[in-house]
């Protein structure tokens, strides 16, 4: 990929790191042009704070300044919407769950153990409901998150247009791995974690098709002057026996029109 970008006119650092682990401490300190000013306690992946995280991704500096320039701003991001991050798999409940869950009611509410007991008799392995419901939602995501780039690249505008920015996120090569090095789904009880190294390696290959498929169309349009930003917010979390460190490696490819 790397060598690909490099030949498109992008500058790719080749030693770029993250300043957090978690989409909504990063994309926050991101796009406020800042280190998160805040206790440790903040820092913790919980829903508390993945929801504190969404608040500040919509009121940032980036897109307050841009907007002051006149430029549009479209974004398709899961931190849009709170809403949109129930049933992704990311762990982010509902406030009326947080007290559930400190109650024997946090049984009921755990999906994988009603599973087990209810297919205590069962030799095969499956899936609950709501984890399937989670996974198809998240490949519902990365679907339209690719549509919606592909009409945006696609569609000529004027060159005396106002100007605009896009902020599309892709929840890949993110766990769970449900697509292989084509973008086929995979359908694998694997899907369950995210240490699954063969799925991750694909699911990479996969993203790397997409990046290859998104940069060629934004830059056939040479009528426009663009910048074009493709990064990371956060690297792989699953390594074994390797310095936590290593979690914070991310890409980041910066293209400038000039």
């Amino acid at each position: 990929l790397v060598p690909f970008l490099d030949s498109s006119g992008f500058f790719v650092a080749d030693s770029s790191f993250s300043n957090y682990i978690s989409t909504p401490f990063s994309l926050t300190s991101i796009f406020n042009l800042q280190y998160l000013n805040c206790d440790k306690s903040f820092l913790v992946s919980n829903s508390y704070n993945f929801l504190l995280g969404t608040k500040f991704f919509k009121t940032n500096t980036v897109f307050d300044f841009l907007e002051k320039l006149n430029y549009s701003i479209s974004t398709y991001s899961q931190l849009s919407n709170p809403e949109s991050l129930y049933g992704y798999g990311l762990g982010v409940e509902r406030p009326v769950n947080w007290i559930r869950k400190l109650t024997l009611e946090r049984l009921y509410l755990n999906p994988w153990l009603l599973n087990k007991m209810s297919g205590v008799f069962q030799h095969e392995k499956s899936m609950p409901k709501d984890h399937l419901i989670t996974l198809k939602k998240y490949r519902e995501y990365n679907q339209e998150a690719l549509k919606f780039t592909s009409n945006v690249c696609k569609k000529q505008v004027p060159t005396n247009a106002p100007p605009r920015f896009f902020y599309i996120h892709f929840m890949l090569p993110h766990d769970p791995y449900q697509f292989d090095e084509n973008g086929n789904i995979i359908d694998s009880l694997k899907n369950i974690g995210g240490i699954d190294p063969d799925g991750y390696l694909k699911q990479i290959k996969y993203s790397n098709k997409i990046i290859r498929e998104i940069t060629n169309c934004l830059l056939r349009d040479k009528n426009r002057k663009k910048i074009i930003i493709i990064q990371g917010d956060h690297g792989y979390r699953h390594f074994k026996n390797a310095p936590a460190f290593d979690q914070f490696t991310a890409l980041n490819a910066i293209y400038f029109y000039n």
